[in-house]
């Protein structure tokens, strides 16, 4: 991509960092959207903490293409917040059976990193220099020697701050100068709307400081966001999947060679003792909540029956595994 696209269409820092600053606030009621911290915190960048160094990449093959998970930080969240439908004795026991803390429940954030066919291709960004903890996935390719400059692709798989605050810097250009930037027209089309969000278990305040983020970064990138659907090949031997639920365009992503595969599944589930012996619990940030559901049943289904390896946004670093089938839902197996 030309960055003279974006130097053409300026970021309007002070309304838009302000505006990804309290998404992230927000992301208190969003349990996660965003990287969590008290509505104070995102006001006073003083107060902020520094971000830690990122957890060394985790690299696997699948066939002849490199897979590296990247570290981009943690966030933590209320039990609640990732199974609102839940009854409340179930998802404490569900919970304290797997060893968590109902209060707060750590997520990492794991964007990929895939290398095929002379590309380096960007599976989500993390949530970049706009949370009140800067994400660590610059410091993370850093360690790995691969300079901003040398990404080919970057696919946004849905329009959430953990997985498109990085895609801009500080001073709102492209973060990744040299890349296309890809999304799924149907997220891209749901987001720029500026749906009301009435859907999502939130307070008016947190749905107009998540959507005002979203209309800042679209404004931003433009024409210069490509828009792409279910079934396209990113880069060689790199599909795009349909993913929807957890917002109406999320694409997971399928990473094929030599008979080996790979499937990332994103956001269709956060938390593997709540979501996969649970497929019907949604989190508050769903927004079509029954598809969700079926996109669970669907992928996991998959990937039990193909004995594909399994990656995930949100499951502990590296977030790497296996499922088999249960009675109801799937056992998830690390690995890594």
């Amino acid at each position: 991509m030309d960055p003279m696209l974006v130097a053409a269409r300026p970021f309007d820092r002070a309304v838009s960092r302000r505006s990804l600053l309290g998404a992230a606030a927000a992301g208190t009621a969003l349990g996660g959207v965003m990287r969590l911290a008290p509505p104070a915190a995102a006001q006073d960048e003083e107060s902020t903490p520094a971000a830690a160094g990122p957890v060394p990449a985790h690299r696997v093959g699948v066939g002849q293409i490199d897979v590296v998970v990247l570290d981009d930080g943690l966030f933590p969240g209320p039990a609640n917040l990732f199974a609102v439908n839940a009854p409340p004795a179930a998802l404490a026991e569900a919970v304290t059976a797997a060893g968590l803390d109902p209060a707060a429940i750590t997520l990492g954030v794991h964007p990929l990193l895939v290398e095929t066919g002379g590309q380096r291709v960007l599976l989500d960004v993390g949530s970049g220099p706009f949370g009140p903890v800067p994400g660590t996935l610059p410091a993370a390719l850093a360690a790995e020697g691969i300079a901003p400059e040398e990404i080919d692709v970057v696919l946004i798989t849905h329009l959430h701050g953990d997985h498109f605050g990085g895609g801009l810097n500080a001073d709102g250009q492209l973060a990744f100068p040299n890349a296309r930037y890809l999304i799924n027209a149907a997220e891209h089309e749901f987001w720029a709307a500026e749906p009301s969000l009435d859907e999502l278990v939130i307070p008016d305040e947190f749905k107009q400081l998540f959507r005002q983020s979203v209309v800042d970064f679209l404004a931003a990138m433009g024409s210069g966001l490509e828009q792409i659907a279910p079934g396209d090949e990113i880069a060689p031997g790199i599909v795009a999947v349909d993913a929807k639920g957890h917002t109406p365009g999320q694409l997971a992503v399928e990473v094929s060679s030599e008979g080996e595969g790979l499937l990332h599944i994103v956001d269709v589930a956060h938390v593997p003792a709540i979501h996969l012996a649970h497929p019907d619990w949604f989190l508050a940030a769903d927004n079509w909540p029954a598809w969700t559901a079926v996109t669970r049943q669907t992928l996991f289904d998959r990937a039990a029956e193909e004995n594909l390896l399994v990656a995930t946004y949100h499951f502990p670093f590296p977030g790497l595994g296996r499922v088999t089938k249960d009675e109801v839902g799937w056992t998830w197996t690390a690995e890594g």
